[in-house]
C-alpha cells in the first residue's frame, strides 16, 4: 500500500495537476498521495 500512496504523489506530479494553482496563487501547495485497502488507509505528503 505504501508503494500505491508514492505512485500517486508521482502522479501528481508527472500530470502537472498543480500547474493552474502555482500560476494563480503564491502560496505553497502541497501534494497528498492516498492508498486505500478496505478499513486501511495510507496518506503520503510532499
Amino acid at each position: 500500500m505504501p508503494m500505491d500512496a508514492q505512485k500517486a504523489l508521482a502522479q501528481i506530479n508527472q500530470m502537472e495537476y498543480d500547474k493552474y494553482f502555482n500560476a494563480r496563487t503564491p502560496k505553497s501547495i502541497r501534494h497528498y498521495g492516498i492508498a486505500f485497502c478496505r478499513k486501511l488507509c495510507r496518506v503520503l505528503a510532499e
